[in-house]
């Protein structure tokens, strides 16, 4: 007996799905077989359950048996009618593309055999001028004659290899959508076989659940930001970006996203020996610069930048789709909404020239979805339009976070920096090196503007190195914070110019390397 199931719920993790059907029949007493056709044919034959959710008078069916029963799809007619009408105008069109190359080929021949005749035939007319034979009437016409038909063949051999080019086009569109259509259901054919033990007859409900490889998920973000002035609106939006290529369709199923990972296993971490020893204070300190990442809170930054899967912030989440979706076995992407949420920006240009010399839009606003924001790419928009594209990382209920919505192109940033010559004294044992750097900004547009400049300089470990900011010679008297920023605010009038200077003293011992 054949049972009818749909797809109702799936529960997707980073490599791998759990999918959930539901289907109803009429059953008679005893013992009873029934299959399920179109199970995807990868499947995990140990992840298989069965439970009987209603049934008359609250009886419920009792499962005896419950395997799986693949066969390989060997004969074209059973393959997918799709499948079968893209494979057979690829056939058609590959005899028609090689045909199209044998006629060229011919052409080009024969196009290559009319040269050489207008090559013979002027050796030709040069001889008979020499010795006064021939009819120079006919020479011109002979030309005209032979030029006429190596110009048809030109034209021959151009059409050819352009409906050449054509169907090369089409072929490899063609082989794409294949690729894309061929998943296990294009070569397996599976089935689940359960035997159940009826205590009664009448309609019962059955689900059936197993998990699945060829699936996965990840964040992906939208943020669009309207208004005027330095306080917007941004819009946020996270969807779920789904892949999977199982053999089966999810038709109209509740999604939920996970980010539990039970490929990693619950083994603990073995613990290595960690050997101590003493080692003699070297003469010669070596030292070397080195960069550093600020952690810090509220601006949602991650310790790591680079996440191997999904950053859930170390709490495993549970996240549910806004609706039921469609979500096709082709391995195509499929964007599913999860929530959205509204929230004022800050909005403020800032620039750090010496990681890049432009002047950025950069929004800060709060997370007031109430759920935690997981790292992913974010698609940028504004103004009704597409701006680009940036980088999110785990951001927690209420923090707040940065958004960079690329450069202002009316402004300008250079940034020099000059090292004077080291001196050294010999009475203190001290070697200093000066450095300078000046930032010049430039506003092209006929409105002023408001920057925030930040400028850095290195920060000592070790005592034996010292870092001496020149309050003098930098600008508005600025002093650098623990973490060596500096930070101006510079107002741009309307096509005009400002320029920012800082100086400082690198001081180390002579016995310091590096």
């Amino acid at each position: 007996m054949e049972l009818s199931t749909t797809v109702t719920e799936v529960t997707l993790l980073e490599d791998r799905a759990q999918v959930c059907r539901v289907g109803k029949v009429t059953l008679p007493v005893g013992l009873v077989t029934l299959t399920l056709n179109g199970i995807a044919p990868v499947l995990s034959d140990r992840s298989l359950w069965f439970k009987s959710l209603s049934g008359p008078g609250g009886a419920k069916a009792v499962c005896a048996d419950l395997r799986m029963k693949r066969r390989r799809r060997i004969v074209k007619e059973e393959r997918p009618e799709e499948v079968r009408a893209l494979e057979a105008e690829f056939e058609r069109l590959k005899v028609e593309h090689e045909s199209d190359f044998q006629l060229l080929r011919m052409h080009e021949a024969y196009s290559s055999r009319l040269i050489e005749m207008g090559s013979q035939l002027a050796l030709e007319i040069s001889q008979d001028a020499a010795w006064g034979r021939g009819s120079k009437a006919e020479w011109p016409r002979a030309f005209a004659s032979l030029g006429a038909q190596e110009r048809a063949a030109r034209d021959k051999v151009l059409a050819t290899r352009q409906r050449a080019d054509d169907r090369a086009i089409k072929l490899a569109d063609l082989k794409h959508r294949l690729d894309a259509l061929r998943n296990p259901a294009t070569a397996w054919h599976a089935d689940l076989e359960v035997q159940l033990q009826v205590p009664a007859v009448g309609e019962y409900e059955l689900q059936f659940g197993y998990v699945v490889p060829n699936a996965c998920w990840r964040p992906a973000h939208e943020a669009r930001l309207s208004g005027a002035g330095a306080r917007q609106t941004l819009v946020f939006r996270t969807d779920a970006a789904v892949w999977q290529n199982t053999g089966e369709d999810w038709a109209h199923a509740q999604l939920s996203f996970s980010t539990q990972r039970p490929s990693l296993g619950l083994e603990p971490p073995v613990l290595s020996t960690d050997l101590l020893s003493v080692v003699k204070k070297q003469p010669v300190m070596q030292i070397e610069m080195r960069e550093q990442d600020i952690q810090t809170t509220g601006r949602g930054t991650s310790p790591s930048a680079e996440v191997p899967g999904i950053d859930d912030g170390g709490v495993a989440l549970a996240l549910k789709s806004a609706a039921p979706a469609r979500v096709p076995s082709d391995g195509r992407l499929v964007r599913v909404p999860l929530f959205q949420f509204e929230a004022p920006a800050q909005l403020e240009r800032t620039s750090m020239a010496e990681l890049a010399e432009y002047v950025f839009l950069r929004s800060v606003q709060a997370n007031a979805s109430g759920k935690p924001l997981l790292a992913g790419p974010v698609e940028l928009i504004r103004d009704g339009g597409f701006t680009g594209r940036t980088a999110l990382l785990f951001v927690a209920p209420g923090e707040n976070f940065e958004l960079n919505w690329g450069p202002d192109p009316a402004l300008r940033v250079r940034r020099e920096v000059v090292q004077l010559k080291p001196e050294a004294t010999l009475l203190t044992g001290w070697t200093a090196q000066e450095s300078r750097i000046k930032v010049r900004l430039s506003n092209l547009a006929s409105e002023s503007r408001e920057i925030v400049v930040r400028e850095r300089i290195p920060v000592s470990e070790v005592e034996q190195v010292e870092v001496l900011p020149d309050e003098r010679h930098t600008t508005a008297n600025e002093r650098p914070n623990k973490d060596g920023f500096y930070e101006w605010k510079v107002v741009l009038k309307a096509h005009g110019q400002e320029s920012l200077e800082l100086r400082y003293t690198l001081r180390k011992k002579t016995n310091v390397v590096g």
